[in-house]
């Protein structure tokens, strides 16, 4: 009898590795995502010029790698430009979650999208690439609501964001979900 139980244990174990096994990916992807988000943003390009430089003088990164993140951060500045020009010149959508925004969802307004003569197009599968894009709008739209001037704080604070899209655009939207529904729900 014991031997039974035994093996029970064996197929439940197996079961929860093989489950866990497939779940992997979907923790992976998200923190590889914002991982390239980052080096393709300003703090990549602050990271190259202050690190790299340090680590291409120490012989630890090659000229190739240096010019690499330089790349990288630059594209990813330009991309933070864009955004702040696109948010300011009303073409790109951030969060809609406010009660105002319903109305423009209503009209077809998509979150994380890029709006083209009254058409939205979504840009969630440009991810990582998309993400300085959407810093640069989240810094245009912390400049507009509190009348700030571009500073470290609103930098910061706009960057603090950048894992906001990674979670709204990904298979952890799911889990974002059910964690706000349980927190609301212990609030009520």
């Amino acid at each position: 009898f014991s031997s039974g139980l035994s093996n029970s244990k064996k197929r439940s174990a197996r079961a929860a590795g093989l489950l866990l096994e497939g779940a992997l990916p979907f923790k992976k992807t998200p923190v590889n995502v914002m991982r390239r988000g980052v080096e393709y943003s300003p703090v990549g390009l602050i990271n190259t010029l202050t690190l790299g430089i340090r680590d291409m003088k120490k012989g630890e990164m090659t000229k190739g790698e240096f010019l690499d993140g330089l790349a990288s951060g630059l594209t990813g500045t330009g991309l933070a430009l864009a955004g702040m020009w696109l948010y300011n010149m009303g073409n790109l959508k951030l969060k809609l979650d406010e009660p105002e925004d319903e109305l423009e969802k209503l009209a077809g307004a998509q979150e994380y999208s890029i709006e083209i003569g009254g058409v939205s197009f979504t840009i969630d599968w440009l991810s990582p690439s998309a993400m300085p894009l959407f810093v640069g709008g989240a810094i245009a739209e912390l400049m507009k609501a509190d009348d700030k001037e571009l500073n470290l704080d609103t930098i910061g604070d706009a960057l603090l964001s950048i894992a906001e899209p990674v979670f709204n655009l990904s298979m952890l939207d799911g889990v974002n979900s059910m964690l706000s529904a349980a927190s609301n729900s212990e609030n009520g």
